[in-house]
């Protein structure tokens, strides 16, 4: 399950949350197979690298993760 969204968007995450994106700014949020945890991969065209959070995997990764894997 995922959610995306870009700027200027809104998008509604599994809790039913709503996130606000500032322009130039997109995001993805993927939840597990197993929903105890998640995953939001956020960038911007104008600054590298992306932004990549696993819940499970100790949060904030290393720059050389550029986004959600397939499974975690």
């Amino acid at each position: 399950q995922s959610s995306v969204v870009s700027a200027g968007g809104t998008a509604t995450v599994a809790t039913g949350d709503t996130v606000r994106v500032s322009q130039g700014n997109a995001f993805k949020a993927v939840l597990n197979s197993t929903s105890d945890a998640f995953c939001i991969a956020g960038n911007n065209a104008k600054a590298t690298p992306a932004w990549v959070y696993i819940s499970n995997q100790g949060g904030l990764q290393a720059s050389t993760v550029t986004d959600c894997p397939g499974s975690f």
